[in-house]
């Protein structure tokens, strides 16, 4: 019973193992090696690839898209609206890129992770290392925008004064062009 036991925690780490070398797979091929401008993917059955010339689907205007047969009509292409394909390849390669050498950092150190608890896991993974990261940037943000916000009523109190310093000076000025027309106006009398 107990081989029984070990050999499912062998196979439910294999298992582990390959999804995760799937889900690298999945972002080194789409984001390195798929050739976006001739192919055509198809999900029917076990799934292949045509290229858009033997569908009849290549365009002048040809940006840089995915072509997606739909499975409910073959002569339909449902990747034809998407657009930022470029974007989302770049992403798919930074993101195998990130992963890559996050697995190769974290195995150097122990063997003991699959590769989805190396992408995914609570304590090692890459996932929550980076939803750390994120919330730390959010309160560093968060922490930026108040100090600003503060700088700016700063700022909004230190004009009121001032203006009302220069309206003080406006009525002094006023008060001594009176005092000083009347000593002019007293002197031209004499």
């Amino acid at each position: 019973e107990q081989k029984q036991q070990e050999e499912g925690k062998d196979n439910s780490s294999k298992l582990k193992n390959d999804l995760g070398q799937l889900l690298i797979g999945f972002f080194e091929f789409y984001g390195k090696k798929f050739n976006y401008f001739v192919t055509v993917i198809s999900v029917r059955g076990e799934g292949k690839y045509f290229t858009k010339k033997s569908k009849n689907w290549e365009r002048d205007d040809d940006e840089f898209r995915i072509s997606v047969e739909d499975p409910e009509n073959c002569e339909n292409d449902i990747g034809k609206a998407t657009y930022e394909m470029l974007k989302i390849r770049e992403c798919f390669a930074e993101t195998f890129s990130l992963i890559s050498r996050h697995v190769k950092e974290k195995n150097s150190l122990s063997n003991k992770f699959t590769l989805l608890e190396l992408i995914f896991g609570q304590k090692h993974g890459l996932i929550q290392k980076h939803r750390i990261f994120s919330i730390q940037q959010k309160k560093r943000f968060h922490y930026h925008q108040q100090q600003e916000q503060r700088l700016n009523q700063i700022k909004e109190k230190r004009k009121l004064v001032f203006d009302d310093d220069n309206e003080d000076d406006s009525d002094n000025d006023n008060i001594v062009n009176k005092k000083e027309r009347k000593v002019n106006e007293n002197e031209n009398e004499n």
